[in-house]
């Protein structure tokens, strides 16, 4: 079976990529450093990919004996996504082709082209998958530093917090490992040798990112998706959510602004309008987004001569509470 890809087709986001035939060819240093280089940057960081599925056991064990206590809490519940994304970081096994390569690095030989294109492949998946699992963190630590606030069983709150945050560090250590060694290997790829006799592996018009770092923060990440029909609806729907809150967050560019934007928010909420967009806030997320709100009222007031940096990180904050 040949295997083709079109620029618009992502085969990072394929479960049952099958490898090439594992062929190695000799050829000069210059090529043969930045692709060891790569290979052993890659294989050292499994020790941290280790600490990462360990330290994801112990908070979903830690979360499925409090989720009936927490069942309503947005903090946690972004538990089961880190855990879901973590997984399938588990699945890719990345470990195990770096091991095999690894291992056949001996001399002047180098992997082939195609071995070389998979393993880049290989790479865009895992900086999607742990990129994914640094916003689900930052997201689930926003929300639980929140309730922390609230000072009801605080003890279990930081406790979550805290390996939250050793999840988000290890997470964060692995992507930049995968950076580098993607551009490594990306830097050298024209340059290795093509196993002619290789007959069921070929990229046609297959487009690698030449930097995976913007690549990665430039693409929505789609694993599963769901049923054709159900997908559109749902998505229509959310993009068209997604669109009226932004463009209301955009309009805060003043501390007049925000007070009217809260405003806006407190009538449209007493009277169930469909222009409110902190519908998804139950009262208690509300009552501790309000106090917030007028903490941020409270600092602007304090800096009125340099607003501009403090708005954008407000605009964010909202944009990630109304998520």
């Amino acid at each position: 079976m040949k295997m083709t890809a079109a620029p618009s087709e992502c085969l990072w986001n394929s479960f049952n990529l099958l490898p090439p035939e594992f062929e190695f060819f000799e050829t000069s240093r210059a090529i043969k450093i930045p692709v060891k280089q790569a290979i052993q940057k890659e294989y050292s960081s499994n020790k941290y990919r280790k600490l990462l599925f360990l330290e994801t056991i112990t908070l979903s064990k830690y979360y499925d004996l409090r989720k009936n206590k927490y069942r309503n809490d947005k903090g946690f519940k972004t538990i089961t996504k880190i855990e879901k994304a973590v997984n399938r970081l588990h699945y890719l096994d990345l470990k195990t082709a770096t091991h095999l390569i690894k291992l056949n690095l001996t001399g002047m030989f180098v992997p082939s082209k195609q071995l070389c294109q998979w393993l880049l492949i290989k790479f865009q998946s895992n900086g999607k998958l742990l990129q994914r699992i640094i916003e689900c963190c930052d997201y689930s630590f926003l929300r639980l530093n929140h309730r922390l606030h609230t000072g009801h069983n605080w003890i279990e709150i930081i406790v979550a917090i805290s390996m939250v945050s050793r999840i988000r560090l290890l997470s964060n250590h692995l992507l930049k490992s995968v950076y580098e060694s993607y551009q490594k290997l990306f830097s050298v790829m024209n340059d290795l040798p093509v196993n002619r006799t290789e007959k069921k592996w070929s990229l046609v018009n297959y487009n690698f990112p030449v930097d995976l770092e913007k690549w990665v923060h430039g693409n929505e990440i789609t694993f599963f998706p769901l049923n054709e029909n159900k997908a559109n609806n749902t998505n229509c729907s959310k993009n068209i959510a997604m669109k009226t809150t932004l463009q209301r967050i955009k309009t805060i560019k003043s501390l007049l602004d925000l007070k009217k934007f809260f405003a806006k928010e407190q009538k449209y909420r007493l009277t169930n309008d469909s222009k409110c967009i902190s519908k998804n806030l139950d009262a208690m997320q509300w009552h501790m987004f309000t106090k917030q709100i007028q903490k941020w009222i409270k600092k602007l007031k304090s800096v009125p001569n340099d607003t501009g940096i403090l708005l954008r990180k407000i605009r964010r904050r909202i944009r990630i509470w109304l998520h």
